[in-house]
């Protein structure tokens, strides 16, 4: 309900062309004893100067802790006082969403950045054991990522690894996914469209009929959804897989359907070509197109790795065709050299290439020069980013990295 009062708001927000914050602020005060007061609060303090944004979270915390804005409020005042170096105050916080907010997409971010807390006091133990928690109840979070990370220490550089991407069968899965020995015969001999005619209500065959119909977006959300039995859509969560029906390891088998390893070849080939990670451009086309090779966004962005035509004839030096674009190979040929560019540009620093993929490299370096959000730590940097889109960007292409590196291990084949 909260959801969409926050909807409406928005929409009232836009019929009337107004000043956001006036707008909230007018709605503020004419309705501090309706329900839909938390709703116009955390609205207001997101548009609201700091100290402002700070009391209006405390707020919501205090007198709305049931709120579905509560989590998230909690966290807004934690990272203030992060930032302004209360460490003993930000374990206190930290303390408190653990016990209230524990399943909330909060949570693993949160405890990292207790972690991190933990270390700024000289906890080191005790920041070591928040960091292996993360990893264990939240896996596949790009919070799990930035723990193993502070784990390696002095070894986090080699994090993001140029190992070729090792080709897998999805047949294997078969076994896993047909407990019917009719079934899994039809599906050894390639029968997809018998299976498919027979229309059984079963998440994980139909994630297999639609893979082998190459629809590859369809296959991973529906495996996604029965396996972290997710009811909300995809761009609404931040990277938060951890809602499961069951804890989640890397061993799973089903994750190899929501992480499917495609165009390998191609992609370890332009990989090496320009020196880049081959499961970091992996991650970045799942994230991108979800291997559709004939995605195309609204502004135009096209194939595998989402190239604009303007992209692609800058790093071509030259026009480049739609056709082009829409062949698998030459999208993710053009895709990487463009990546490798992004990498060259920001000296080296593949996370600011990842950011700049999506947001532009000039965005990236404003956002390196500005006041507010500059640090020379890339996870202070990330969280302080001002779009949200940029911001879950980089946390999803490195939690599929995390992911794929991890699930592909050799132990989990």
């Amino acid at each position: 309900q909260e959801k969409e009062l926050s909807k409406a708001i928005e929409r009232y927000i836009a019929l009337n062309g107004g000043n956001n914050t006036q707008i909230l602020q007018e709605l503020y005060t004419k309705y501090q004893n309706s329900y839909i007061f938390p709703t116009i609060s955390y609205k207001l303090a997101e548009t609201s100067s700091s100290v402002r944004s700070l009391k209006l979270y405390e707020n919501i915390v205090d007198t709305f802790p049931m709120s579905i804005w509560a989590s998230n409020s909690l966290w807004e005042v934690f990272w203030y006082y992060y930032q302004q170096g209360h460490y003993k105050t930000c374990e206190k916080l930290a303390k408190q969403h653990i016990a209230e907010y524990k399943d909330t997409q909060d949570a693993p971010r949160i405890a990292y950045w207790y972690g991190r807390s933990l270390l700024k006091s000289k906890k080191t133990q005790q920041a070591r054991e928040v960091f292996y928690d993360i990893i264990d109840n939240y896996p596949l979070s790009y919070y799990s990522f930035l723990s193993a990370k502070q784990l390696k220490g002095s070894k986090a550089k080699k994090m993001i690894l140029r190992k070729q991407i090792s080709s897998y069968s999805f047949n294997n899965l078969n076994k896993h996914i047909f407990k019917d020995k009719l079934l899994l015969s039809l599906a050894n001999l390639e029968d997809w469209q018998l299976i498919d005619d027979l229309k059984i209500d079963d998440e994980y065959i139909k994630s297999w009929v639609a893979y082998k119909k190459e629809n590859y977006p369809i296959s991973i959300n529906l495996a996604k959804k029965e396996l972290f039995n997710e009811n909300e859509k995809e761009d609404e969560i931040e990277i938060n897989t951890e809602s499961s029906k069951e804890k989640i390891t890397f061993s799973n088998q089903m994750l190899k359907m929501i992480y499917p390893i495609k165009y390998e070849q191609e992609i370890n080939e332009y990989a090496l070509k320009y020196k880049q990670s081959p499961y970091l451009f992996l991650s970045l086309i799942r994230e991108e197109s979800h291997f559709n090779k004939n995605a195309k966004s609204s502004v135009g962005a096209t194939g595998l790795s989402q190239l604009m035509s303007s992209t692609a004839d800058f790093i071509e030096k030259k026009p480049v065709s739609k056709e082009t674009l829409s062949n698998p190979s030459e999208n993710i040929r053009i895709g990487l050299r463009y990546f490798s560019y992004l990498v060259d540009y920001f000296s080296k620093d593949e996370y600011l290439a990842i950011l700049a993929y999506n947001a532009g490299p000039g965005n990236i370096k404003k956002w390196l020069e500005s006041p507010n959000i500059k640090s020379d730590e890339i996870d202070i940097f990330v969280e302080n980013i001002p779009y949200l889109e940029t911001k879950n960007y980089i946390k999803k292409i490195l939690s599929s990295y995390w992911s794929y590196i991890n699930i592909y291990s050799p132990k989990n084949k």
